[in-house]
């Protein structure tokens, strides 16, 4: 099994964008936020298995969708290799200014999925946080026009720094992820004694 990144998306921008945004939600994919929805991979990448043992097929494949295979296509152009786990707050608002989504991907934020949005709908920005399950990264991140704005911070920043209090990094943490601080901190010190053990 994987490590799951929890990633909390917001899509920011003027009503009539967001109206649009959530019109083709509504319409055009059942009213399910789904990578498959706005960048489906190629079905003859998915009736093969990953790796591709057939070198022809695989050298075919790759010249015509970039990918020889199923798993290949999806890291490159969702950024994570499944598609979407809906979490069971997976709806964050339907505000005025802003549509949010919870989710989980396997190994790593969708920041390719989410430049492929962005590319459909350019009039609003993407920002997302996102941690995975056991601490080893966490970040931010803002996707308009194109371009990606990442900001992340490991948890070993946090054990190599006696004043991690004070940084950005621990700030995020507490502020969107964890809301018992002494509950974080209490961690943070039982690894920093085995990291010390060790």
């Amino acid at each position: 099994m994987p490590n799951w990144v929890d990633n909390r998306l917001r899509i920011i921008g003027e009503e009539e964008h967001l109206a649009e945004f959530r019109k083709w939600l509504a319409e055009d994919c059942d009213g399910e936020f789904l990578f498959e929805k706005f960048a489906p991979v190629p079905q003859e990448l998915l009736e093969r298995s990953s790796p591709n043992r057939d070198s022809e097929k695989a050298k075919e494949f790759k010249s015509k969708y970039g990918a020889a295979d199923w798993y290949s296509w999806t890291c490159e152009n969702w950024g994570t290799k499944w598609d979407l786990k809906q979490q069971d707050d997976d709806f964050l608002g339907n505000f005025d200014e802003y549509q949010g989504f919870c989710f989980d991907t396997a190994w790593s934020p969708p920041f390719a999925a989410i430049q492929k949005l962005n590319k459909k709908f350019p009039n609003v920005k993407f920002e997302m946080d996102f941690i995975d399950e056991s601490w080893m990264f966490w970040g931010t991140c803002t996707i308009e026009k194109g371009k990606l704005q990442e900001t992340s911070y490991e948890l070993e920043d946090l054990l190599e720094d006696d004043n991690y209090e004070n940084s950005a990094g621990y700030k995020l943490l507490i502020e969107e992820f964890e809301d018992d601080e002494e509950w974080v901190k209490e961690r943070i010190e039982e690894w920093k004694k085995d990291n010390e053990e060790e």
